[in-house]
């Protein structure tokens, strides 16, 4: 069996895998259209991975390995995890109207080991899409400086997988502040 052929048939309940192209090319407007197909196809469509699906497991890892990093305030770490041409993009309201703010890879790193208290992002009930060797996630996420909540919303990560494993390419993020959803995990320790 190809790589090809490995990453096109469905794995075991969990990873949502996007079909196999069909042959010949397809213009930038069909694919970016099939995606959103996918994105909007709802909670009937998706499958929810098991705990055993090792590619899930990976990606997730790697998410966690994110905010784990920024939780210890650990630059180097969080560059690590993080690839350098990538960036955060930050979306939310202003008065009613949309706004979005933009923060390189490289620029982020610094950041975290500057935070006078540990940023602390918390997701739950992630879906996970593969297509070995990008992936993605979807989830609610809320988070806090220190024991004080700042915001919640949803993270969508792109990831891709390198010889050291997978690395984030860019997050795009909403921003809220009100009517968070409550972490199945409850209060962060302290608060």
């Amino acid at each position: 069996m190809t790589s090809f052929e490995r990453a096109s048939r469905p794995r075991d309940r969990g990873v949502r895998t996007a079909p196999a192209p069909p042959s010949g090319r397809r213009s930038l407007a069909v694919t970016l259209l099939s995606i959103g197909g996918l994105a909007s196809a709802g909670p009937v469509a998706a499958q929810h991975a098991d705990a055993e699906d090792p590619v899930r497991a990976e990606v997730l890892a790697a998410a966690q390995a994110l905010f784990d990093a920024m939780a210890d305030r650990d630059s180097a770490a969080v560059a690590d995890i993080l690839l350098p041409e990538g960036g955060f993009y930050a979306v939310g309201t202003a008065d009613g109207t949309p706004v979005h703010s933009y923060i390189p890879h490289a620029e982020f790193a610094p950041m975290v080991a500057r935070a006078e208290a540990p940023l602390i992002e918390r997701m739950w009930d992630a879906e996970v899409i593969v297509r070995d060797p990008i992936a993605m996630v979807w989830t609610p996420y809320d988070f806090h400086f220190g024991d004080t909540f700042s915001h919640c919303g949803v993270d969508a990560f792109s990831l891709v997988r390198t010889a050291e494993g997978w690395k984030v390419a860019g997050i795009i993020f909403t921003r809220e502040t009100e009517d968070c959803p409550e972490n199945p995990a409850g209060p962060v320790d302290g608060s």
